[in-house]
């Protein structure tokens, strides 16, 4: 298999972000490394997530700083692993 990091965002919209990591798992012929960046969104975002996602790893951002800043902080702990 070949293996791939997938980053996405998550700000405010958990039930948004679990549908697409239920669909991202069901992608068949690689092996993904799923990364949810949590843009600070104050609520019980990224407590949801991470219950409906175990496999997915999840980032808590400490500060908003937008789309952008949310990808590089994926970005960053993808390329660690």
């Amino acid at each position: 298999y070949t293996r791939v990091a997938v980053v996405v965002v998550n700000y405010r919209t958990a039930e948004m972000t679990i549908d697409c990591v239920r669909s991202l798992e069901e992608s068949v012929g690689v092996r993904l490394d799923i990364i949810i960046v949590d843009n600070d969104s104050q609520d019980d975002s990224a407590e949801r997530i991470q219950d409906a996602c175990p496999h997915a790893r999840v980032i808590r951002a400490p500060s908003n700083g937008g789309y952008t800043q949310g990808n590089n902080l994926g970005i960053e702990a993808a390329l660690d692993e």
